[in-house]
């Protein structure tokens, strides 16, 4: 999976869902694997780093990947451990979807 909007937005939508800390920076423009859905439906994503974060499944897009092709465009924003997801590299965007999720800090900038 990936993040694909502005970080402003992401900090927004991350208030209530494990919100943003300023190691999350990694994950922007960074593709995850989903590894499990918590109690409350967030979303907790691995990073090559080794390093787990958990989000607001909104804030999610999940990425193609080869194989088998699906005949629903709603199975692109179902999110599955084993999904692999990218944060969005757009700062601003981010900024915006934080507010309310746990809202944006300076150090979040990567």
């Amino acid at each position: 999976v990936n993040v694909d909007l502005e970080l402003e937005i992401v900090q927004s939508l991350q208030h209530g869902h494990g919100s943003w800390t300023d190691g999350m920076f990694e994950c922007l423009g960074t593709t995850g694997i989903v590894v499990s859905i918590d109690e409350d439906h967030d979303i907790v994503v691995s990073y090559p780093s080794g390093n787990r974060w958990t989000f607001n499944p909104a804030v999610l897009s999940k990425v193609q990947t080869p194989g088998p092709a699906t005949n629903t465009t709603a199975d692109n924003q179902t999110f599955a451990v084993g999904d692999l997801v990218q944060i969005c590299n757009d700062l601003e965007k981010i900024k915006l979807l934080q507010r309310g999720h746990g809202e944006w800090a300076e150090a979040m900038v990567p």
